[in-house]
């Protein structure tokens, strides 16, 4: 009797563990998620990454594969420099600034950016017009240092330009 409570205690544990490996908890409001989401469509938060141990939820989060047209596909992790910024377009220079807060799920009011980002495979709005402006404020506090000193960079030279 006491193997057979020991079976089932251990196969249930293998039930659970198997179960929420492949769960997405949002660890502001615990929702449970589609494991391929980004964002809990709940409360628009970011949902972190699986290695990520200051929760007891099972968390992911993903980048995107490829730059897929991103102008500046890593202006998260480095500071863009001077030639790179020179060498594109003023239009360029507005979509590379808004790209980094795409990249995070930001919710477009013009229409002219809402479209260009939606035809890229990486971006996933974070959730409805209707709560734009709450999301938004998220995805600003979200922002890393890297990603803010780009846009104060970018936005020196849209208005040089």
């Amino acid at each position: 009797m006491k193997k057979l409570s020991l079976i089932i205690a251990v196969l249930f544990m293998l039930l659970i563990s198997v179960q929420t490996a492949y769960a997405v908890f949002c660890s502001g409001c615990g929702t449970k998620s589609p494991d391929e989401a980004n964002f809990c469509k709940k409360c628009g938060s970011k949902l972190q990454d699986d290695d990520d141990e200051s929760t007891g939820y099972v968390e992911l989060s993903k980048k995107p594969a490829a730059s897929d047209g991103q102008i500046f596909p890593d202006s998260d992790t480095r500071i863009l420099t001077h030639e790179e910024l020179v060498s594109v377009g003023d239009k360029k220079l507005e979509l590379a600034r808004n790209e980094i807060y795409a990249r995070h799920g930001w919710i477009f009011n013009r229409k002219d950016l809402d479209g260009y980002f939606k035809k890229r495979s990486w971006y996933t709005p974070r959730g409805d017009k209707k709560d734009r402006e709450k999301i938004n404020k998220i995805i600003e506090k979200e922002l890393n240092e890297t990603e803010k000193k780009n846009i104060d960079l970018i936005l020196k030279y849209e208005k040089a330009g």
